[in-house]
């Protein structure tokens, strides 16, 4: 979101980020999850769909896996917000910054944090990556942006315009965003970072 503006206050854009990385750890710090997802994470915890659940977000991961088998509209919804944070940064998914630490380092030195730039660092040298974890997680990233430009980061920021325009009734899921950015992709006023 507006995190990533240029015109924020550093010291706000540090605060902001503190709290992400906080609420990427734990359903707890993150109220909408806890609440809309309750049903659905108990649900996912009983058919052992989760994991191991004593690492730091686990269950977010556990609701970003399953988000197509997620019963509540509610926790659909708050799930897609999550995965939007963690298409704009890779440091909002606990799990994924622990797992590529050591390849981000390694392959990504240099490259700032934040707008999506460590996603498609790793994904420029996917076939470099050591942890088979990392790679794992790259890839459905980078799946799941595919499949939905709701959670897109990179749709998010450079098709504000466009989504506002030609697609403001359109309800995110199933493609149906990309698909409305798609047919009018050659109109006026389309921009060519859109396409």
């Amino acid at each position: 979101g507006h995190m990533q503006e240029p015109e924020m206050d550093a010291g706000c854009r540090g605060g902001l980020q503190y709290e992400q990385r906080k609420r990427s750890k734990s359903v707890d710090f993150m109220w909408s999850l806890k609440k809309g997802c309750a049903s659905d994470l108990k649900r996912l915890e009983a058919e052992h769909q989760c994991g191991d659940l004593m690492l730091p977000g686990s269950r977010v991961d556990c609701l970003t896996t399953h988000v197509k088998s997620l019963k509540s509209p509610a926790c659909v919804e708050s799930t897609r917000r999550v995965m939007q944070s963690h298409s704009a940064d890779l440091r909002n998914r606990a799990s994924m910054l622990r797992a590529c630490k050591g390849d981000i380092k390694k392959l990504c030195h240099g490259v700032s944090a934040g707008e999506g730039r460590w996603h498609m660092c790793l994904r420029k040298h996917f076939d470099k990556i050591k942890s088979d974890r990392c790679k794992a997680m790259v890839e459905e990233i980078r799946a799941q942006e595919e499949e939905s430009a709701y959670v897109n980061y990179a749709v998010q920021s450079k098709c504000k315009h466009e989504q506002a325009t030609y697609c403001s009734g359109v309800h995110p899921g199933d493609g149906r965003l990309a698909a409305c950015l798609a047919l009018h992709k050659g109109e006026t006023g389309f921009s060519k970072d859109c396409a």
